[in-house]
């Protein structure tokens, strides 16, 4: 879950909270995970607005890259290659 200030990671069989990032100086307040996947042993977070953040295996953050893109609403992965659609009907690919 994303409340204003903290990434938060739950146990999904008892709801515990396992950690939380401080993401308030990271993130913009009205940001939307779009997705989330584990690729070369490193979690990245997915946003609407572009952004991707990279976890480490101690769940830091590691990096945060900015793809220059806005309005994201689907990211798919094939074939080692991203696709990033937006509302608009536009898809990229990595």
């Amino acid at each position: 879950t994303k409340n204003e200030k903290y990434l938060e990671f739950h146990d999904i069989v008892n709801g515990d909270l396992l950690f939380n990032i401080n993401i308030k100086k990271i993130l913009k307040k009205n940001s939307k995970i779009i997705k989330i996947m584990k690729l070369n042993n490193k979690l990245h977070i997915f946003l609407d607005n572009g952004n991707i953040l990279i976890l480490n295996d101690e769940f830091k953050i590691e990096n945060k890259i900015d793809l220059k893109i806005n309005k994201i609403n689907k990211i798919y992965n094939y074939k080692n290659k991203f696709f990033v659609s937006t509302t608009k009907g536009t898809t990229y690919i990595f």
